[in-house]
């Protein structure tokens, strides 16, 4: 079913002076392609692949452990480009008061363009303006209730720059604790954190998947990678809450980023695996590029290497 689009822009005023890009909701999904074909979506707006568990989620880890043919990304600019791990829509108590269909959602960005990594929190369907957002939530919509909070105790903007062929040294862990939750961003200059006193009470939620890859720099925006045979593998790892070891369903359709790349999904790429529980796949703009069956080993990034 399709989901409606949810944007929003805000300009974080504080200590960091950090100006956060908008990002977006899903808006769309459909059916997978025949296996050994390309699904026809762009990937992102509602198309991914994405972990499934019944267990709650504690930490995931995004890596790219290969590539092939990329040379260049465009987005407004050479490299404007966001890695973005999402998590699924969920209940959470901050929804006390607000719409029957409220719903939490968080996200934890890093921003080439702007050197940035942060946290930010949404309630969707929050039934606005009926129901006001929450103190410390902002409204960013004049069709749709929704309410988005960014704190300046959650972002780090001392990141410097990557190039887009450097993604396979690129990976980006969110965890979820009492204490609150986390980011870790590893490039090929350095280890950056950033973290907050949790806003959605992420690790008592409903976080059973994850959404990761690289995508436009905001505003629903289209990360575009040279179009001659570009390859990427991606790898989502899971830590759950009862450290259980299964691996999890693929989904197609789990994507909530409304941002996109140019890329399509390889059908039939999705292996899941156990111990820990992970998937990998494949995204291309190369139409001859296939999936054969899986998996095929128990380490992610032979997985996927042995795909190319």
């Amino acid at each position: 079913m399709p989901i409606r689009v949810l944007t929003s822009a805000v300009t974080l005023v504080g200590a960091m002076g950090l100006s956060i890009l908008p990002l977006g909701c899903s808006s769309q999904g459909s059916e997978e392609a025949a296996l050994g074909t390309h699904v026809d979506a762009i990937v992102g707006n509602g198309r991914a692949y994405s972990p499934v568990v019944v267990r709650q989620i504690v930490q995931a880890t995004g890596s790219f452990p290969s590539m092939t043919n990329v040379t260049s990304e465009t987005d407004a600019g050479s490299n404007n480009f966001t890695v973005q791990l999402n998590t699924n829509r969920f209940d959470t108590s901050v929804c006390a008061g607000m719409g029957p269909n409220c719903k939490g959602w968080q996200q934890f960005v890093f921003s080439n363009a702007i050197h940035a990594i942060w946290l930010e929190e949404y309630l969707l369907n929050s039934g606005y303006p009926t129901f006001p957002c929450p103190a410390a939530f902002e409204h960013h919509s004049t069709t749709d209730g929704y309410c988005r909070h960014v704190s300046s105790s959650g972002s780090n903007r001392t990141i410097p720059g990557i190039d887009i062929t450097e993604l396979t040294s690129v990976s980006l862990v969110a965890s979820a604790s009492p204490s609150g939750d986390e980011m870790q961003l590893t490039t090929p200059d350095g280890v950056y954190t950033a973290s907050e006193t949790s806003v959605l009470d992420l690790a008592n939620s409903q976080w059973n998947s994850v959404e990761f890859n690289v995508f436009g720099s905001g505003a629903r925006s289209r990360a575009a990678f040279n179009d001659d045979g570009a390859t990427l593998g991606v790898g989502v790892s899971l830590v759950l809450d009862d450290d259980s070891q299964a691996e999890p369903a693929c989904q197609i359709e789990g994507g909530t980023t409304g941002e996109t790349n140019n890329l399509t999904l390889v059908s039939g790429s999705c292996c899941p695996a156990g111990g820990p529980p992970r998937i990998t796949f494949l995204e291309s703009n190369d139409a001859a590029v296939r999936a054969p069956y899986c998996p095929l080993t128990n380490n992610v990034a032979e997985m996927v290497a042995a795909f190319l």
